[in-house]
C-alpha cells in the first residue's frame, strides 16, 4: 500500500484501528511523521502492549510491559 496524502492526512488523525489489517505500521509511521503529530501509540498483541511517544511525528520513548524490550528491538522482531 502506498498511501495518498489524503489517506497519509486520515491515517495520521486516526483515534484507533487494526495495525496490519485497516493500517500498515510502515503508513502509520510515514502519516505521523508528515503530518508532524504529537501523541501516544498504543500497541497491544495478547498479553503484550507497547507504547510509542511520538513529538513532531518522530518516535521518542517506548515503553512496554516486558522490562526488556525496547523499541528498536520490537521494530525488528516485527520485520520493519
Amino acid at each position: 500500500m502506498i498511501p495518498t496524502p489524503e489517506q497519509l492526512e486520515e491515517i495520521s488523525r486516526l483515534h484507533e484501528g487494526m495495525l496490519g489489517s485497516t493500517v500498515p505500521f510502515a503508513a502509520l509511521l510515514l502519516a505521523l511523521g508528515t503530518h508532524r503529530r504529537t501523541l501516544q501509540v498504543e500497541v497491544r498483541r495478547k498479553q503484550i502492549a507497547k507504547r510509542i511517544f511520538f513529538e513532531n511525528g518522530v518516535p521518542v520513548d517506548c515503553r512496554s510491559n516486558l522490562v526488556h524490550e525496547t523499541l528498536g528491538r520490537y521494530m525488528v522482531g516485527q520485520g520493519k
